[in-house]
């Protein structure tokens, strides 16, 4: 909103004091500059937008020709978290202007499950079910719920959203989403907590990968579960979902980033380690060849001396015989 001052001075008494006149139009004012700020808006959040899914479908394509290759689950993890995040991010092109309104919200809704897909991908990659088996099945049961939420609220309850079951039970379906998620959340960032003061050095890289996303994530969990007992910032957490949604993007484009080349760098040192095992295994197989060459060649050498030898006895049998006869 923007207020616009005219102060006037009249020094001639000819002219009356009241005397007013206009120099632009007010109203033609603010709906110029509020057209050219939701101009702006939509070029830069589209811009962006168009960047981030760019960036999240060249890392998604990457990390699933690797998964192809090595067969780890980790790749396939990473490689559908990212092409869920671009999905995400494309909102534009199924948003209520291009498709049906409900379609619309589901196919958001459905957008998230790359938060899913990314927690499946640190449990994969850190290896919980191997290192702390309890708390994997404390995280299968988190799954779980997830899950349950997400198909029976975010994809499923939408039909309703017309209906009184809706009505009826919307407060009560919000609590439980929040509930839901941010137990959730709270579970991710207690599994980064715990290799970050155990396994620091083993997995340096991908944790300078996942803490910008994580510290973003603790800071909107605190402010949720705040909004639950301060008013004011319910305000704050549903009003901002722009600058929320653009630092989620921002801290999962390094997050991708880097964790991507430390995938890269995981693939290479397989391949390399596959490299060294085939060349190790030739080497071997070179070494009993040659062993076995060695042993055939020291056998047709003692063949050949037992030969001669038996060649010497026979050849003394037949002097002795002669001899005998001679005489």
């Amino acid at each position: 909103q923007i207020t616009i001052y005219l102060k006037t001075l009249n020094p001639v008494p000819v002219l009356s004091d009241t005397l007013k006149f206009t120099l632009f139009n007010t109203a033609k004012l603010e709906q110029s500059i509020l057209r050219n700020y939701q101009e702006n808006y939509t070029k830069f959040s589209d811009s962006t937008s168009l960047i981030l899914c760019g960036i999240f479908i060249l890392a998604g394509i990457l990390n699933l020709l690797l998964f192809f290759t090595v067969r780890e689950k980790a790749y396939l993890y990473f490689a559908l978290l990212t092409l869920f995040g671009a999905f995400s991010y494309a909102h534009g092109l199924y948003d209520p202007e291009h498709v049906n309104l409900l379609l619309s919200e589901i196919l958001l809704r459905a957008s998230y499950l790359w938060a899913f897909f990314l927690f499946l991908f640190v449990r994969s990659y850190l290896q919980v079910p191997k290192l702390y088996p309890r708390w994997n099945k404390w995280l299968l049961v988190n799954f779980g719920l997830f899950l349950l939420t997400f198909v029976g609220l975010d994809l499923l309850f939408p039909l309703f959203r017309y209906d009184f079951v809706y009505n009826r039970f919307r407060a009560f379906v919000g609590l439980e989403h929040n509930l839901v998620y941010t137990v959730f959340w709270l579970s991710f960032i207690i599994t980064i907590i715990i290799f970050l003061l155990k396994y620091r050095q083993k997995t340096r890289l991908f944790l300078i990968g996942i803490l910008p996303f994580t510290l973003v994530t603790t800071f909107q969990v605190l402010l949720r579960v705040s909004a639950l007992f301060i008013t004011s910032l319910k305000n704050t957490v549903n009003g901002d979902r722009f600058f929320f949604g653009y630092l989620n993007g921002i801290s999962l484009l390094w997050t991708t980033a880097i964790i991507s080349w430390d995938l890269f760098k995981h693939f290479a040192s397989q391949e390399k380690q596959i490299t060294l095992e085939k060349l190790e295994k030739e080497q071997l197989a070179r070494e009993k060849e040659i062993q076995k060459r060695e042993l055939i060649a020291r056998q047709k050498i003692e063949l050949e001396k037992q030969v001669q030898e038996r060649t010497a006895e026979l050849k003394q049998s037949l002097d002795d015989l002669k001899s005998a006869q001679s005489q």
